[in-house]
């Protein structure tokens, strides 16, 4: 969980930027706007093709009473989602989804019913009231939490098997976390991603895959606008104003409230940390090459000390604090079987005006 430290002190070098380099994939121009939907082919099951012999599924899973928590049961969660991170040895993304809430339910809830007894033009002048409320103060968002797993096989029937195999670790880590998690359909997961491309109109959605398959339907085409424009601080379509932002740079620690603090903002959002694990031998390796460059510095500082009479054994700040630091990550590494992971945390930030998107950024 040493993540953040790792990348100020520079530890990793050309065997960490292999691995970075080799989880990205060298992208086209796209020719046409369904080629921005960067899926191969999907399944009725939800294992997506997301480029050559690389799988995904996806999994929706609850909230945890975290916040509210004593001191002792937060420390209790953080070290049982640590040993969940432990357990993956692929690439994952958490995902956080503020998306428009289902307003068909929601009126089913809220608004009055009409009875035709001549006060039904009260009933909807109230509804409209609430309706209007509802969008002013931005209640009409509700939030979706997604797991999304990636990896490497063969074909279909291979990744299925593997992913057969990771859901028993992954219901077991979430039970212990308290939180239920579900996979999500193709046709679920075909849903979200409709809700994003049509902000605003995603009561209209009406596709099936294997219906489609029976017809022959290409489901880039269900899921696509017809306009999309890229500038070069945002981008748009046809019903939206988008700005992408990423953590550029991370302090030396981050408050356990800082994810939530951001997603909790009621704005169409989707907030991303991608998570590409580091193998034991490179970790092992760097650290290694990490703390002998430390030690020869402080014996580089010490001669320069001698050679102008300063014969002080102290070394400094600097050196002490960087050298403690590797100290105790690589004892985690070594004592308590700790992983190291390379994260990228984005959020995709949406709008229905360049103004209100300025604004929320």
């Amino acid at each position: 969980m040493q993540k953040g430290r790792l990348e100020n002190m520079g530890l990793f070098g050309d065997g960490f930027k292999v691995l970075k380099k080799a989880s990205e994939p060298l992208y086209k121009t796209p020719k046409s706007i369904q080629e921005t939907i960067e899926i191969m082919s999907i399944a009725e099951n939800g294992i997506f093709e997301v480029s050559k012999n690389h799988y995904s599924k996806c999994y929706r899973f609850q909230d945890i009473n975290y916040t509210t928590a004593t001191e002792d049961e937060q420390i209790g969660v953080f070290e049982r989602y640590c040993k969940f991170l432990n357990s993956l040895d692929c690439n994952f993304k958490i995902t956080i989804n503020n998306k428009n809430k289902n307003m068909i339910d929601l009126r089913d809830k809220v608004l009055l019913g009409y009875c035709n007894d001549g006060y039904d033009n009260f009933r909807k002048t109230y509804n409209d009231i609430i309706e209007q409320k509802i969008r002013d103060g931005r209640q009409g968002i509700e939030q979706e939490r997604y797991l999304t797993i990636t990896i490497e096989r063969k074909n279909f029937e291979e990744a299925k098997a593997q992913f057969a195999t990771l859901e028993a670790t992954i219901h077991k880590a979430f039970v212990e976390l308290g939180a239920e998690i579900i996979p999500l359909s193709g046709n679920e997961r075909i849903k979200v991603l409709y809700d994003y491309y049509h902000l605003g109109d995603e009561n209209s959605f009406n596709f099936d895959i294997k219906e489609a398959k029976k017809v022959g339907a290409d489901f880039k085409n269900d899921l696509c606008n017809g306009m999309m424009k890229f500038f070069p601080d945002h981008f748009e379509d046809e019903s939206k104003f988008c700005k992408a932002l990423f953590i550029k740079k991370y302090p030396s620690s981050l408050s356990d409230r800082f994810i939530n603090e951001i997603t909790s903002l009621p704005v169409n959002s989707i907030t991303s940390i991608d998570v590409v694990p580091v193998p034991k031998d490179l970790t092992t390796k760097t650290l290694q090459k990490k703390y002998l460059g430390i030690e020869s510095d402080i014996i580089k500082q010490q001669r320069t000390r001698n050679k102008n009479n300063d014969f002080s054994t102290e070394i400094s700040y600097a050196k002490r604090t960087e050298k403690k630091e590797i100290e105790s990550i690589m004892d985690d590494v070594r004592e308590n079987d700790q992983c190291l992971f390379y994260v990228g945390v984005t959020i995709i930030v949406m709008a229905e005006s360049k103004k209100e998107l300025e604004s929320v950024c």
